[in-house]
């Protein structure tokens, strides 16, 4: 019994190792940028160049973002 002790240890370790990156794998990805905090704050309002639709700056982001990460998330792998 005095062995097992690393030993569990290490099972311990593939597993949570293999279950992280199944977690990994079923996540939609991230995405980090760069952000001007300074020059977000006074700017609130988003004006579309093409149809000049004004909308507050937080809201075209949440209608935008999923179309993003749609259009640009990596295809997942087939189901086993």
């Amino acid at each position: 019994m005095a062995g097992s002790t690393p030993r569990i240890a290490a099972l311990r370790r593939t597993l949570l190792h293999e279950i992280s990156t199944q977690l990994a794998a079923a996540a939609r990805p991230w995405r980090i940028e760069d952000l001007n905090a300074a020059g977000m704050v006074a700017e609130r309002t988003y004006s579309c160049p093409a149809c000049g639709l004004e909308l507050d700056r937080d809201l075209n982001a949440a209608i935008n973002t999923p179309e993003q990460d749609i259009k640009h998330a990596p295809p997942r792998p087939a189901a086993a």
